[in-house]
């Protein structure tokens, strides 16, 4: 009889725990509210590869060992953005008032201030609390890239959460 009630209660609290899971209650961030427009934020964008859809299809047939893997070399010249793209976003970012930070081949890390980050990516920055990781800023609404620089872009992100890393102090 132990077992069945300590059964029965369990499920209970699994049904309640989903319940409240799924309208939101267990969200372990808080919304702290917009972040002050002249606050420095962090932008990462990833520039797109040239030829995705044959880069997709290589790394398919690599996985299921219908293919070779292929030099750095061979990546540069034939899927990686290019020079002349990230020099399009970073001047693109220069001219609305953005700092580059660092940039690799497909990287660009800039900073500008909050608001001049809401305004070229149409979105909201706000300041977030979450108990595991601290107080730290992130979109409200994705953000959109510019149609300006958009057809360059893979991903932009906007946020500084602290990402988990095993074995990290």
């Amino acid at each position: 009889m132990g077992k069945t009630l300590f059964a029965l209660l369990s499920l209970g609290l699994i049904l309640v725990l989903a319940q409240r899971a799924s309208s939101g209650a267990l969200d372990p961030r808080i919304d702290l509210g917009p972040r002050q427009a002249a606050a420095a934020t962090r932008v990462v964008l990833v520039l797109a590869h040239r030829n995705q859809r044959q880069l997709d299809a290589l790394l398919d047939a690599i996985a299921q060992g219908r293919a070779k893997p292929i030099s750095h070399a061979q990546f540069e010249r034939t899927y990686a953005p290019g020079a002349a793209s990230l020099r399009r976003v970073q001047t693109f970012l220069k001219a609305k008032g953005f700092a580059i930070e660092r940039s690799s081949d497909s990287l660009i890390l800039a900073n500008a201030p909050s608001r001049t980050v809401e305004k070229t990516f149409t979105t909201s920055i706000h300041n977030v609390r979450e108990a595991a990781r601290g107080d730290w800023y992130a979109p409200a609404a994705r953000p959109v890239a510019p149609a300006a620089i958009a057809p360059l872009l893979a991903t932009v992100m906007v946020s500084s959460r602290p990402m988990y890393r095993p074995g990290a102090r």
